[in-house]
């Protein structure tokens, strides 16, 4: 089973940093990493940078604003061609073998 991770970012830095570290150390073959930048902030927009680099997120989609949790979510999804989906809070550190 493929599993497609989206995280809706909008302003967290370094907390999602950790998040995402993690994430790639228990990353399997064929899962996704999508993070849905929710905000034009300047904080926020660091954010974006920082997932965008970061070599465990496959996507970052630009919400193009503060939509709120859920809309941002489903922008995460309708960006995965994945069947099962976990959304990840990006201050959430799953627990090895959680993810």
């Amino acid at each position: 089973m493929n599993l497609a991770i989206v995280i809706v970012a909008y302003d967290e830095g370094d907390d999602m940093l950790a998040v995402l570290d993690e994430l790639g150390r228990q990353r399997r073959e064929g899962d996704e990493v999508v993070v849905v930048h929710n905000s034009g902030s300047p904080g926020a927009r660091r954010t974006a940078e920082l997932a965008g680099a970061h070599p465990a997120v496959d996507r970052v989609i630009p919400s193009g604003g503060n939509l709120g949790f859920p809309r941002a979510a489903n922008i995460g999804a309708a960006g995965t061609t994945r069947e099962t989906i976990l959304f990840l809070n990006p201050d959430a550190l799953p627990e090895p073998g959680g993810a």
